[in-house]
């Protein structure tokens, strides 16, 4: 396995290995930049603004698919490769929308 990283690289097995211990270290610092870039284009959206309209697309739907669409590979890669993908990618969401970013709803009834 790390043959085939080194190769896709194009780097030897020794420069591999002065960066990383074994393939599950690569891994983790593979999941960690894709999700730690995917974390900051959903907040980027939301720079300077203070509300949206939650009744329209979200402006985070378009940048979510398109980061995906992006880095498709390697999100393939890791949803196969990485056995917590599926729970660090659901502890992102939970924490943006939990602790990063404040949902609000107005309910307007009546006139």
């Amino acid at each position: 396995m790390v043959s085939m990283i080194a190769d896709e690289a194009d780097i030897n097995r020794a420069t591999f290995y002065a960066h990383f211990s074994n393939k599950e270290d690569f891994l983790e610092e593979m999941l960690y930049e894709l999700l730690m870039g995917f974390e900051q284009a959903i907040l980027d959206v939301f720079q300077g603004k203070r509300k949206i309209n939650a009744a329209k697309l979200t402006p985070t739907t378009e940048v979510m698919f398109q980061y995906i669409e992006a880095h498709q590979q390697a999100f393939y890669a890791l949803s196969k490769g990485h056995h917590d993908f599926d729970k660090r990618l659901e502890k992102l969401f939970h924490g943006l929308f939990t602790e990063k970013i404040s949902l609000k709803q107005n309910h307007h009834y009546g006139n």
